[in-house]
């Protein structure tokens, strides 16, 4: 399998690694912040595959797609904006869950979008579903399925950028990950093996208020710090 044309041909990967490549980066086309994540990570000697769908010269197939997601140790998967519009992306983020069980091997970012609205598809991820309804109305179960897949990564531990610096998200990203693929863990760390990224986990709370004696259902999103494990291999 080809890796994208980005990568440099020289990648330190060991002999004896079981992945082909590092990281999965999913995320919607010509993204800036996903731009300067890959190269960060790539300037930290980690190898990754992105698709390179708009190329002139090349496009990824989706059997290469899906390849590269069951090939690599790690996915992180950019929630931004117009994710949802596209159903190539959508597809990725559905073999990533198949593949990816384990949750400490997918790490969401949240750029720029409201949590709920990513969670429960409202305002521009309504509008997108909105389109995909219409467009796949004879196969609304994979309508569904990219919905519950898009519920689902929102119960996960990630990042988000809202009220952040995009530089220091992205070098806690890349800090994470390379201590993770490099497991530099004293024997302390080994017996007790957990490091904070600041990393934060969502909850949805839903809160009834009453006026004039009609309910009123309100839902938040609530941010919690969580610590990302690291298990030594």
């Amino acid at each position: 399998m080809v890796l994208n044309k980005h990568i440099p041909l020289r990648i330190s990967i060991p002999f004896n690694s079981l992945w082909a490549c590092d990281v999965f980066l999913s995320c919607e086309h010509e993204d800036i912040f996903s731009d300067h994540l890959y190269y960060k990570l790539q300037s930290r000697g980690i190898s990754i595959f992105q698709d390179d769908q708009g190329s002139l010269q090349r496009s990824t197939t989706p059997l290469e797609l899906f390849g590269a997601i069951e090939e690599s140790r790690f996915a992180v998967i950019v929630l931004s904006q117009n994710y949802a519009s596209s159903p190539r992306r959508l597809n990725e983020l559905l073999k990533i869950l198949e593949c990816m069980k384990d949750r400490n091997r997918i790490l969401p970012v949240f750029r720029d979008v409201n949590l709920l609205d990513v969670q429960k598809q409202k305002g521009i991820f309504e509008r997108a579903f909105d389109k995909h309804e219409e467009r796949f109305q004879d196969d609304l179960e994979k309508v569904q399925a990219w919905r519950d897949a898009l519920t689902k990564v929102c119960n996960f531990a990630g990042w988000t950028t809202n009220d952040r610096n995009e530089v220091q998200v992205i070098e806690e990203i890349t800090e994470a990950l390379w201590n993770k693929l490099h497991s530099r863990l004293s024997p302390m760390e080994k017996q007790h093996p957990t490091s904070t990224h600041n990393l934060v986990a969502f909850t949805s709370i839903s809160v009834v208020y009453r006026d004039h004696n009609h309910p009123i259902h309100i839902t938040y999103m609530t941010a919690t710090s969580v610590e990302w494990n690291f298990f030594y291999h």
